[in-house]
């Protein structure tokens, strides 16, 4: 989102709720709108994530390509942008 230490609040916001949670990194292109992506059989987790931030973003399946160049073996993608940063900051 171009928001320093937002991906890093924003991890450890789910760390907190014991999610585990891969190292921080940036979208391919700056995103708008914060959303949870999930990959087939993990929309339950990915509610749960959204239920945990503020506003809650979106729920949508990942889309291909996915935003990022590197998933990081991982099966829910938070892309946070501006609408969180207001509510987090």
């Amino acid at each position: 989102a171009g928001i320093p230490g937002l991906a890093s609040t924003v991890a450890d916001q789910l760390k907190g709720a014991n999610f585990i949670v891969a190292e921080p990194g940036n979208t391919k292109a700056p995103a708008d709108e914060s959303a949870v992506f999930f990959t087939p059989g993990y929309e339950a987790d990915a509610a749960a994530i959204a239920a945990l931030l503020s506003p809650p973003p979106k729920v949508a399946p990942l889309p291909d390509p996915p935003p990022v160049d590197d998933m990081k073996s991982a099966h829910v993608l938070v892309v946070a942008a501006a609408d969180l940063a207001a509510a987090s900051g």
